[in-house]
This record gives structure tokens, sequence and C-alpha cells, in this order.
């Protein structure tokens, strides 16, 4: 399972990892999420997972499984390469282009599953040395010409560093996921809370 896949490589990286800085991209974070699918509640789990290339350059990685009030499952998972700059004193701009691979689980009905791409583009703030604030935005569209999925999310989250090398993050998820080809579109609202490790 693919949540077996990232443990492996959290615990491979650990013993060649530093303590972090003011604005670590190398971290853990295993998270707790529920929300709401087109008015059907539903919680689950995530993992997410950064590793600095060098001073500018990123990995990340993410995953997360939500089932619903309605039998419904959700699962998606990403990949993606980014880069990030000091833009003032405390503020960090990033941008992430990554692979991503999204799966409904649609009780009696044929389950839908395709693959596409995605941008995140974001702001890091940190206060002081406990608090950080974070704003970004998501678009991501599908392959599958027939369907024309895309989902566009805004992503607000609030961080208290514990020490160096832990954190506990608060986020809040606001999606629209729209069909092209039948016009519906869904939203999801979702806040989940996460222990961070630092590297």
């Amino acid at each position: 399972m693919k949540f077996a896949h990232l443990t492996a490589l959290v615990a491979l990286s650990l013993p060649f990892t530093a303590l972090a800085d003011d604005y670590t991209y190398s971290y853990a974070e295993a998270g707790y999420r529920t929300g709401e699918l087109a008015n059907d509640k539903g919680d689950g789990f995530d993992l997410k997972v950064n590793f600095l290339l060098g001073d500018l350059f990123y990995m990340a990685a993410n995953i997360d499984e939500v089932e619903f009030d309605n039998d419904l499952h959700l699962d998606r998972f990403g990949l993606g390469f980014g880069a990030h700059f000091n833009a003032f004193y405390n503020i960090d701009l990033y941008a992430v282009v990554s692979y991503e691979d999204l799966e409904f689980d649609i009780p009696g009905a044929t389950d839908f599953s395709d693959k596409g791409w995605g941008t995140e583009l974001g702001a890091r703030y940190r206060l002081n040395d406990q608090w950080e604030f974070k704003m970004a935005g998501d678009f991501v569209s599908y392959e599958d010409d027939a369907t024309g999925v895309e989902s566009q999310t805004f992503i607000g989250s609030a961080v208290y560093h514990l020490s160096n090398n832990y954190a506990v993050v608060g986020e809040y998820n606001g999606s629209e996921i729209t069909f092209d080809s039948t016009g519906a579109e869904l939203d999801e609202n979702t806040f989940r809370v996460a222990l961070r490790i630092q590297f």
C-alpha cells in the first residue's frame, strides 16, 4: 500500500537528516482529517513527507484516505518537485509541480480513478519561534478527457513549533471538484490536525 511505501521512506531518511531551520522543507506529518464532501461527512488519515534538496529545491509526497458516511472512499496520492525562496525577512514563497492520482470508490456504481498534474503556490509566514502560518492555492487537472476532472483548493494552516524537531499542525482545506462532462461540482471542506517531525 502507498502508506507503507511512504512510511518506509521516512524511516530510511531519519539517520541522514539534520535539525530544522526557521523554514524547514524536510519533515514528515501524520494527520487525522475530518470534513464534508457534498454534504456527506467523513474522516480519515493522511501522511505528508518533504525532503530538501540543497538550499532551494525539495521533493514532496502526500497521501490521504477518507471514508464518508455513504461508504464512498476518496483516496489521493501526490508526488511533487518544489522550490522556495525567502521573499522578506520572515516570509517564504514556494511553488510545487506534482503528479497526482485520484480514486473514488463509489458504492453501487462504477469506481472512478484518474491521474493528472497539479500546481501549488503558497507563502509561509514565521511570526516567532513558536508560530508559523501558511496560505496556498492548489490546482489539479486530471488526464481523462472524457470526464474532465479538475480540482481547486484553498489551504490555510497554523503550525505550533514545540521544538526544532517537533510541531503540531492545524489546517483547513476548501476544495471544489468539477466534472466537465456532466457539469457536476462537489465541494469538499476538510479540517486536519497533524504531528510534524522536522529533520
